[in-house]
């Protein structure tokens, strides 16, 4: 084998390895293509026992911005992650409140505000932090009638250390378990 056979054959070799090398590329392209295309944000509408979501989908799931109608007549429109209530939402019950704020994996978790539009609570305002779909953390509960506790609530309840104001001023500074202020 004489040096110019040699580099003929080695010519041949890197020609052979950047064929083989462009061919792995290109398919691993087109696999990423595919992927991404499964993968892309698409608009659908889903129907489901208890409603109907229209909106983003991913994979065929309720996955970025969309809107489900509950068959019981309240409405979502907010952020879907994986088929679930997840981000910045907003949930008007069909009970009579209109819950504007974070969720988790279908809860009210995080900062949030929820008013009451009918019912016993019409008119009432919480504002604060929700922990599984209950007010938990600081929060402030403003009345109908005027009156305004702010505090710690648990399990939905006043608890710990609040400050409840009276609408004609009065003022109580305290402890409260369980919902109720101790003296």
């Amino acid at each position: 084998m004489n040096k110019q056979s040699g580099y003929s054959l080695l010519q041949h070799l890197f020609f052979i390895t950047g064929i083989v090398v462009a061919i792995i590329t290109v398919m691993n392209y087109r696999d990423k293509q595919k992927r991404r295309l499964l993968e892309e944000t698409y608009q659908c509408t889903k129907t489901y026992d208890n409603g109907t979501y229209k909106g983003d989908c991913i994979n065929g799931q309720p996955h970025g911005k969309g809107k489900y109608t509950f068959a019981s007549g309240s409405v979502y429109k907010g952020d879907f992650v994986n088929n679930k209530k997840h981000g910045k939402g907003k949930h008007i019950s069909a009970s009579g409140s209109i819950y504007e704020g974070d969720f988790v994996n279908d809860k009210k978790q995080g900062r949030g505000r929820e008013t009451w539009i009918k019912g016993q609570w019409k008119g009432d305002v919480y504002e604060g932090d929700y922990v599984n779909d209950k007010k938990q953390g600081k929060g402030k509960y403003t009345f109908a009638n005027g009156n305004v506790y702010e505090g710690r609530f648990a399990n939905d309840k006043k608890q710990g250390k609040g400050k409840y104001t009276f609408a004609n001023g009065r003022v109580k500074v305290g402890n409260w378990v369980d919902g109720e202020f101790q003296p």
